[in-house]
């Protein structure tokens, strides 16, 4: 059932293309007139169903890309199991304090407010306190316990351990490059190995200490 909008939206594409044909030719500026022109000349009675089946494996072809790039979220009442391409982490639930959306996010809390994942998904956030909460994980449906925290870091921020406003520098820079998005995944992994949690917004780096001192806060 998944596949089935992609695919029938990429027939109705290659549907579309063939009856607006002479009108894309007629556009001087677009691209590709060759092999416009060049599938102008096949007979309809096998143009349009070449392009039928074009734009069907081209919608499958996407909803695989699609369904490949969602997060997928497994809960039992023992751990919590995060799949994604090379990713797959299973996380006991005793090791988990707090679920919560963050934005596009979804974010899992130790007993010490350090992040044990936070992992972009487009799953709505009903399905999934449902179920955490069916399970009975700690769903905090109004986002982040520790959201006024959160400092904007700036060079040489006061209040930081050591070595992490240097990580801080560094993966500022890698922000600011859409190439090394996993350069900045693994920094912020180093990050939360020196208590210090990330959020990104704006492009700007916001931060916090985890520490189970400052729970009761």
């Amino acid at each position: 059932m998944f596949f089935l909008i992609p695919a029938l939206l990429g027939a109705g594409l290659g549907l579309a293309l063939h009856f607006l044909l002479d009108w894309l030719l007629g556009l001087p500026w677009l691209p590709f007139h060759g092999p416009l022109n060049l599938l102008d000349r096949i007979p309809d009675q096998i143009a349009l169903p070449v392009l039928l089946a074009l734009g069907l494996v081209a919608g499958v072809i996407f909803g695989v890309h699609a369904l490949a790039d969602e997060l997928s979220v497994t809960v039992t009442r023992d751990s919590v199991r995060l799949q994604r391409g090379d990713l797959d982490r299973t996380l006991r639930r005793s090791a988990v304090a707090s679920v919560f959306l963050d934005a596009k996010h979804l974010v899992l809390l130790g007993p010490d407010t350090n992040e044990l994942a936070r992992q972009k998904t487009d799953q709505s956030a009903n399905r999934l306190a449902a179920a955490f909460t069916g399970h009975g994980y700690p769903w905090r449906p109004d986002g982040d316990p520790r959201d006024a925290d959160y400092r904007l870091w700036s060079v040489s921020a006061v209040g930081l351990p050591s070595g992490a406003d240097a990580l801080l520098s560094i993966r500022a820079k890698a922000l600011a490059d859409s190439k090394r998005a996993g350069d900045a995944a693994e920094l912020r992994a180093e990050l939360i190995k020196l208590g210090v949690v990330v959020r990104d917004q704006g492009g700007q780096q916001y931060w916090r200490l985890a520490g189970p001192d400052q729970l009761n806060r």
